[in-house]
């Protein structure tokens, strides 16, 4: 096909008869036509074993015969048949959405998808702290992990006949955002993270943006970022600025000289007190303890054996753990 003008629309029909116990036949088809042709396929359902009523758009397929157009997809998610291949609906529509002009609003399609197949997500409270804009066109905060010094936050959209109410049928994964809480008790700017090929996000994440061309920190209401910042572990490393965190980790080596000879304890002992998210191993910690023992020893200060803090253990061919870790290899500190 060169163009799409009509559909794509989701229509009742007669289910074929199952080509192979790996999926199911879902008595719909996809239907669309342009000036050069039509396109017309029956959905099916990959066949779960252990809940035979398991029905996700991730497990929605078409097959692979007489496609519109090309597309990527996760073959995870495809089911490969004495019958040939069993591909995403999903990737589908994005591919169709990537090669044509396309009549219908992605959010159309989706409704009407949600109209004929029964999906089994089950239940969800509803979070409204996102801005009118986005609300409107359905999307809402379904997920929210506060995880070291970051909070993420998972965006999906809902069709109007799940919205408003804790049961949820069709949920469209759309966007995930970064943020690093600040330690002004501010949420940041936040960082999207990139969609990847295949999958409806890519599409409803492209509409998100267009009502959030900028940083996501928009995409909130004040009620909703205060929400956020409730959900946050904060800890004393995330109220302080990096440089504060450097003085603090400098204060602490001063005051446990004792341990600068075993680089395992003293990578450990900082970490136990929170100079480290609990996500930075020791091993990484001890990366940065030489630029840490060279600056003290720049500044004049020296440990109780008056040995030199940046040349103790660190330059030799055996560490604490069993690596050599020159002052010239350490990574930047957090």
């Amino acid at each position: 096909m060169n163009s799409i003008t009509i559909g794509p629309l989701f229509v009742p029909a007669s289910p074929p008869p199952a080509p192979d116990p790996e999926v199911v036949p879902l008595g719909v088809s996809i239907e669309m036509a342009g000036a050069d042709g039509s396109y017309q396929a029956p959905l099916y359902r990959k066949a779960s074993r252990w809940n035979p009523h398991l029905c996700k758009l991730t497990d929605i397929l078409v097959h692979e015969a007489d496609l519109p157009c090309e597309f990527s997809y996760r073959s995870i998610f495809a089911a490969q048949t004495q019958n040939g291949m069993f591909i995403p609906l999903e990737s589908l529509l994005v591919g169709l959405y990537e090669s044509f002009q396309m009549p219908r609003s992605i959010f159309a399609v989706f409704t009407d998808l949600r109209d004929m197949v029964e999906f089994s997500e089950g239940m969800l409270p509803p979070r409204r702290p996102l801005t009118p804009a986005a609300t409107k066109l359905g999307f809402e905060v379904n997920h929210v992990e506060s995880y070291s010094q970051r909070l993420l936050v998972d965006i999906d959209w809902f069709p109007p006949q799940d919205r408003g109410g804790p049961e949820r049928r069709l949920i469209v994964d759309t966007a995930a955002v970064d943020f690093r809480p600040l330690p002004n008790g501010t949420l940041g700017r936040g960082k999207w993270y990139q969609p990847k090929e295949g999958f409806a996000r890519v599409l409803f994440c492209a509409e998100l943006r267009k009502v959030v061309p900028g940083d996501p920190i928009d995409l909130f209401t004040d009620e909703g970022k205060a929400e956020l910042l409730g959900l946050f572990q904060w800890t004393p490393l995330s109220r302080m600025t990096s440089k504060q965190a450097r003085e603090a980790r400098l204060q602490f080596i001063r005051q446990h000289s004792d341990l600068v000879g075993d680089g395992r304890k003293l990578a450990e002992a900082m970490q136990k007190a929170g100079l480290y998210s609990e996500c930075t191993t020791p091993w990484q910690i001890a990366k940065f303890l030489p630029a840490l023992l060279a600056e003290l020893e720049a500044s004049g200060e020296g440990n109780a054996s008056k040995q030199p803090y940046a040349k103790r253990n660190w330059e030799s061919p055996r560490s604490t753990f069993g690596l050599a870790i020159p002052p010239d290899e350490t990574t930047k500190e957090e």
